[in-house]
This record gives C-alpha cells, structure tokens and sequence, in this order.
C-alpha cells in the first residue's frame, strides 16, 4: 500500500478524474497532501492516486542511457554516475558510483525522490516521447 510521505511536491502519479473511470498523469501539489493524508487513514489513496510503473521506457525518456557492447545492449541504464539495474521484470535497483542505494525501485515517483535528493534538481522525464 502506498503510503502518503512517499511523495513530494512534483512526483507525477496517475489520478482518477472524478466521476469517470478515467485516470490521468498529474504532478503531486501542495494543494494534494492533506487529502493524501485523508485517503491514507481510510485505506483509499489508490482509489485516487497511482503511482506509475517504472520501466524501460521511463528510464530512457528520463536521460537513462542503455549501453550497447558489440550491438547487445546491456542490462542497465546509466546517467552521469547514475546506474539503474533491472533486477527482475519491473524491478530496478539504483546504483551511484557501484554503491548500490536503493533497492526495489517499482515506481517512478520513487526515481524521482531519489535523483532529486541526490542531484538537487527535478529529473525531467519525457512521458510521451516522439519516435
């Protein structure tokens, strides 16, 4: 269960747009934590708020570079000192310099919080990418 101090201002999860079954990516504003809050005593966050799945394509719209060795590309995702393992399918572990700092990475608001603690900045993520 997804729990309310996971996020901060400007993580981007998906939202059910009231009255419809529809749901849309928004970011986390300030305006959003004291329904957070509210949600989360009532086992209901999920009812409105969905944290995005990382994945492959998260990671390359977000400046995460696949390295290719001898035209394979290799299992893992780098930017700067940055290194992203996919461990298991949907299941990323974040590395800095080889030191591995967080383990079991599902989400992408989890990414965010992780650079941004660590870069001092916001990671700027391309969510629907032109090919």
């Amino acid at each position: 269960m997804i729990k309310a101090y996971e996020f901060r201002i400007g993580n981007l999860v998906q939202y059910k747009i009231k009255d419809k079954s529809e749901w849309e990516v928004v970011a986390i504003n300030a305006s959003d934590f004291p329904f957070l809050q509210l949600a989360e005593k009532a086992d209901a966050i999920e009812a409105h708020y969905m944290p995005i799945p990382l994945s492959i394509d998260l990671l390359e719209n977000s400046g995460f570079k696949r390295p290719i060795v001898n035209g394979e590309p290799i299992p893992f995702f780098k930017k700067s000192r940055y290194t992203i393992f996919e461990i298991k399918p949907g299941i990323f572990e974040f590395t800095i310099d080889a030191a591995i700092l967080f383990k079991k990475m599902e989400y992408l608001h989890q990414l965010q919080n992780v650079y941004y603690f660590l870069v001092g900045e916001e990671l700027v993520i391309e969510l629907h990418k032109a090919s």
